[in-house]
Order: C-alpha cells, then sequence, then structure tokens
C-alpha cells in the first residue's frame, strides 16, 4: 500500500508533467546536466579520407572530380502531358498498365521462377521449408 507520501509525489510528478495541468510552471527543456551518466553516449569515429582522396585515372578518364560544380540541366524541349491515349473513364491500374507492360511481367516471371530454382538447387533446405512446395509461376 502507497504512503501518503508517495501519493503526494505521484501527484505532483503529475501536475508537473501534465500538459492538461493548471500547474504554474511551464517546461523549459532539458540540461545536459539531466541526462543520467549511466545512458551510453553516440560514439564518435573519425573516417580516413586520405585513401579516397586521391585522383584516380580511371575516374578522370569518366569526368569525375574532386570538386563540386553545379549539374548542368538541359532545357526541357518535349511537350508535357501524356503522349497515350486513355479512356475517359480510366482507373489506377490503366496508369499502372502504362509502366509494367507485358514484357516487364514476363521477365519478372522468369526472373522470379529462375531465382527460386537456383535457390531450391544450391541450398540447403530446413525440412518445412516453403520453398519444397515451389511451383513456377
Amino acid at each position: 500500500m502507497a504512503s501518503g507520501n508517495d501519493s503526494d509525489l505521484d501527484n505532483n510528478f503529475y501536475a508537473r508533467w501534465d500538459p492538461y495541468s493548471s500547474g504554474e510552471s511551464d517546461f523549459e527543456g532539458f540540461d545536459i546536466d539531466d541526462i543520467p551518466p549511466d545512458v551510453p553516449s553516440r560514439p564518435s569515429f573519425r573516417i580516413d579520407q586520405s585513401i579516397n582522396d586521391r585522383e584516380n585515372a580511371q575516374d578522370i578518364q569518366f569526368g569525375w572530380s574532386r570538386e563540386d560544380s553545379p549539374p548542368t540541366i538541359a532545357p526541357f524541349t518535349g511537350t508535357p502531358g501524356l503522349t497515350v491515349e486513355l479512356p475517359d473513364d480510366c482507373t489506377e491500374l490503366d496508369f499502372c498498365a502504362l509502366l509494367f507492360d507485358d514484357d516487364m511481367w514476363d521477365i519478372l516471371v522468369t526472373e522470379t521462377n529462375r531465382y527460386a530454382q537456383n535457390r531450391i538447387n544450391t541450398s540447403s533446405l530446413r525440412p518445412f521449408s516453403r520453398l519444397r512446395n515451389w511451383t513456377g509461376i
């Protein structure tokens, strides 16, 4: 059972931190002294860039540079808007079909089946693995 003293502490705590409280003091933030000493701090580390800062002949060949320069943005010269015909009552699926055509779905199916078959052939499967029941798409 809580003593009267504990109840007073609870009431003071809630009155102090309750945003709907009519307490007279407002919270003004934390100080560094409010953080307990046993809280681990973020580790600090330094990355040695000396190895990465050397010029690489291949980087230079491909136009890379260590100097910051703004990108060159070519002006847009196309006609804005859709360049395909869509029905007046089109749905989200119609727009999706513009991005994901039948060729893309064929590639997705082929590669999914290839990945599953490769995984089945090259790994030791657990006795109740779902891959043991795999059927190609």
